[in-house]
């Protein structure tokens, strides 16, 4: 098996060796990259604080850049009251006292209501708390837009109370889109390649010819690895194009496959 992982990741040229293989075996080669895949995007997501207190920072911003607002929040009832009032941002919404739905919205969404506040997530509320069980200072968005110290540190700690408790959660669904996609990128990178295949060499039968396929695709999960790791969207590009160029290099190697010969001379020039 080591070979398999050698000779398919590193030498294209000589995938076509192992075009007898059988299903379980190519199912155990390409399984144990997709793990492997997944392991180290799980210690990447999973390692990361996604909402650390520079996001909570950032929020607050969203009020210093937006017109003043009467909102506040009193500790002593554990009410907000004022003006309901909006703030959004590159997939992100602030709400206090906004009768809005977000069933369709994708966004990341703290809403702040009377009595409680939301943290709303792909339309989801994902957490519902009390603000007698938070715990929270009082603050006011008109002395945080005035840059009131001890108002921004309330109102900021309270973000990120908010969001530490989400990012957990956030991971689990981050990592189920990564799961996600790695198998619906792989689907398409190979169904790509089956086609290319077959203007690159016609003259093999179907069975061989998605055993290799299957064998050329492997590299695309070293790839996306390499994006999971180093955090750039240029791997996810090499994770499409790798595979292409594996097929060709692949098929072009191979002068002919019979079905009626068992001897693997027939694969190579």
């Amino acid at each position: 098996m080591f070979n398999r992982f050698r000779i398919a990741l590193a030498h294209p040229r000589f995938i076509g060796l192992f075009y007898k293989d059988s299903a379980l075996k190519i199912f155990i080669y390409l399984f144990s990259l997709f793990v492997l895949y997944l392991g180290i995007s799980a210690l990447r997501v999973y390692g990361t604080d996604h909402f650390n207190y520079n996001f909570s920072k950032g929020i607050t911003s969203m009020i210093y850049l937006a017109d003043e607002s009467d909102i506040e929040y009193d500790s002593s009832t554990n009410m907000v009251t004022g003006s309901p009032i909006v703030y959004k941002s590159n997939g992100f919404i602030l709400n206090f006292l906004a009768n809005q739905s977000y069933a369709h919205d994708d966004s990341l969404v703290i809403r702040f209501n009377e009595s409680t506040v939301d943290v709303i997530y792909y339309g989801f509320v994902i957490n519902n708390y009390k603000y007698s069980d938070l715990n929270i200072n009082s603050f006011s968005l008109k002395n945080i837009y005035e840059g009131n110290i001890s108002d921004i540190i309330s109102f900021q700690d309270t973000t990120n109370l908010l969001l530490n408790d989400f990012n957990t959660i956030f991971s689990s669904v981050y990592m189920l889109s990564v799961l996600m996609e790695g198998i619906l990128y792989f689907a398409i990178a190979f169904a790509i390649c089956l086609v290319l295949s077959y203007y690159t060499n016609y003259n093999i039968n179907r069975p061989v010819r998605i055993r290799l396929c299957l064998y050329s695709c492997g590299i695309f999960y070293i790839f996306m690895m390499f994006a999971m790791l180093f955090n750039t969207s240029i791997f996810q590009y090499l994770a499409f194009l790798f595979p292409l160029i594996y097929t060709t290099i692949c098929f072009k190697s191979i002068v002919r496959v019979d079905k009626n010969r068992s001897s693997s001379n027939e694969i190579n020039r």
